[in-house]
């Protein structure tokens, strides 16, 4: 069961806190300074927002130090990812990044990818799940594949951003079930959160996104999970059944989440902050707080992380280069 309470305090809106110098670990006298600034380059209450938040507050509590997590949505994620690679380069600044990043340069929107950041720790990673109304007329993903197939374009589906990783991931699912990518018409949006308030407002009819971000939603009646795109269920959402239980369809898509600075971002502080995101990532309070709201653990740092990054944006760019978006 998710735990609401635990849901509210990761996606709060106000999460600047403080700490007194001293409750947190010995570090390097030049570095953290006497604050942090974490952008998110999504709106608040999606599952990034509540990733960097929940990293967050515990950097504060560990290196005594006021950390301010700013969104910054816009393009896609592209305004505030932009913002975090042109940040000063002395560790003040870090970002949340995800691997909608792999988007940008074939999309043309911006000319960062993941060379232009110094990447520091990846923490998450969650498959895309196929999100609907919960009075919509589809009981299955079976029938709503039948749908789509029946009535190409008649339906519409809403993530944030052309050329996102839930995008991507949609796209990937429409491939794999051999329908046209146009079967739904697409609407970008600036989060998961807006999404799915289109969503519960009848504006659209689909939302790819992790389950997660949708956790309240399902909770509270108004929103249906009907497949995850994973070999195996999300031990949160038992109920939820994989794409392949549910079509016959082997599919695995979903979205990272990690933590960088700018490209040529001091080196102290970058070892600094892994060796203190590794501590919180090895906690048991946060292992269990990210299995509350049901989000996946994954690690990866600075080169390993990098290499990450690499491979998965050569496989986002192979798909939107089939789909055409490319430029």
């Amino acid at each position: 069961m998710i735990n609401r309470r635990t849901f509210a305090m990761a996606t709060s809106l106000a999460m600047t806190v403080a700490v007194a110098p001293g409750l947190g670990t010995a570090q390097s006298a030049d570095y953290p300074t006497d604050s942090l600034r974490i952008i998110v380059p999504f709106g608040a209450g999606g599952g990034t927002d509540a990733v960097a938040r929940i990293i967050g507050s515990r950097l504060s509590e560990r290196l005594g130090i006021t950390v301010n997590v700013e969104n910054r949505a816009g393009a896609g994620g592209v305004v505030g990812s932009q913002a975090v690679a042109d940040a000063e380069t002395d560790g003040s600044v870090i970002g949340i990044i995800t691997a909608s990043l792999g988007g940008y340069q074939p999309l043309g929107r911006s000319d960062i990818n993941y060379e232009s950041f110094a990447p520091i720790a990846m923490v998450n990673f969650d498959p895309a799940g196929v999100q609907i109304a919960a009075d919509s007329e589809f009981e299955n993903l079976e029938q709503l594949v039948t749908a789509l197939e029946e009535n190409p374009g008649q339906y519409t589906a809403s993530a944030s951003g052309i050329g996102g990783s839930w995008h991507v991931a949609w796209m990937t699912f429409l491939q794999a079930a051999e329908l046209p990518l146009d079967a739904a018409t697409f609407i970008p949006s600036d989060g998961a959160s807006t999404s799915l308030n289109e969503l519960l407002a009848g504006a659209v009819d689909i939302v790819p996104s992790s389950v997660p971000e949708a956790a309240a939603l399902i909770e509270a009646g108004d929103v249906k999970s009907l497949a995850v795109m994973s070999s195996e269920r999300i031990e949160a959402f038992p109920d939820v059944p994989t794409v392949e239980e549910a079509t016959g369809i082997n599919l695995n898509a979903g979205l990272w989440r990690g933590f960088a600075g700018p490209e040529g971002m001091d080196e102290e502080a970058v070892d600094i902050l892994v060796t203190e995101i590794e501590a919180i990532y090895e906690s048991e309070d946060f292992k269990e707080q990210m299995s509350d709201l049901g989000y996946g653990l994954r690690w990866a740092a600075k080169d390993d992380f990098r290499d990450f990054m690499q491979e998965t944006s050569e496989s986002m760019i192979g798909v939107l280069e089939a789909s055409g978006l490319a430029q």
